[in-house]
């Protein structure tokens, strides 16, 4: 004959098992479910948004500009040519040694760029004579770091340094100019574009934009409003390149 404490541990076990199947969901129950369809609709858009690699640059404000990015060819890209906006000229300017100098009309120089060739220096740069801006009285210089690098113009007339991230690329009539560069993977440097108004023959920075999801390799101007523009962008892993049409408002 069983012990009554078995019996009784037996009788126990047999209740909570009865009370786990009596509390869980039977065939015929329903099961309550979230059904706001608010939150489908958040769902699909955040889908839609991890989806577009893009989708946060395709429209981008910068001070009182807006800049907006329209997918487009490289047939189109290649119906506007590049044009030269640096000219080979060196006139009122010599180096001697790592520094640059601006002669005046008296014949006296003035020392404008100094370069530091130090490899062990946190302040190593090498200024590189390009030429000078079509049209304008600006010297063009390549900066180079240890590592990346940018471009300076200098005035002519003032000395006054205005700071490019490539060579200087000029609108039809003359009022603006664009400076574009890509770096998404050394990321030494500058990644986007700076805009800048051309007003009684001097550059005025407007707009500067960093860009994260592509890089602009090069610009050619459709309009004074409006750019051919062929970017690079990450795709699996590896840099691609593809081509847009940017427009500029100023609100």
């Amino acid at each position: 004959m069983r012990s009554k404490p078995f019996l009784f541990n037996l009788l126990a076990i047999l209740f909570v098992l009865f009370l786990i199947w009596n509390c869980g969901p039977r065939k015929n129950d329903a099961i309550e479910t979230n059904s706001d369809s608010s939150v489908h609709q958040s769902s699909q858009s955040l889908a839609k948004i991890l989806a577009t690699p893009d989708t946060n640059e395709h429209q981008l404000q910068s001070g009182q500009y807006t800049f907006t990015f329209e997918p487009s060819t490289k047939k189109i890209y290649h119906q506007y040519p590049s044009k030269p906006y640096v000219i080979p000229d060196s006139s009122g300017l010599h180096h001697e040694g790592l520094n640059w100098y601006a002669d005046n009309i008296e014949g006296n120089k003035k020392l404008i760029l100094s370069s530091n060739d130090n490899e062990e220096s946190d302040d190593f740069v090498i200024y590189e004579f390009l030429g000078s801006v079509k049209n304008l009285p600006y010297w063009v210089f390549k900066v180079n770091y240890y590592e990346g690098g940018s471009f300076l113009l200098v005035n002519k007339d003032t000395g006054e340094k205005v700071d490019l991230v490539s060579p200087p690329i000029i609108s039809p009539d003359q009022k603006w100019l664009i400076s574009v560069s890509s770096d998404l993977i050394a990321e030494y440097d500058y990644n986007g574009f700076v805009l800048l108004e051309i007003k009684d023959q001097k550059i005025i920075k407007r707009a500067e934009v960093a860009l994260k999801t592509k890089g602009i390799e090069d610009a050619k101007w459709i309009d004074n409003n409006t750019l051919s523009i062929k970017e690079n962008y990450i795709q699996n892993n590896e840099e691609a390149t593809r081509y847009s049409i940017l427009r500029i408002r100023n609100q």
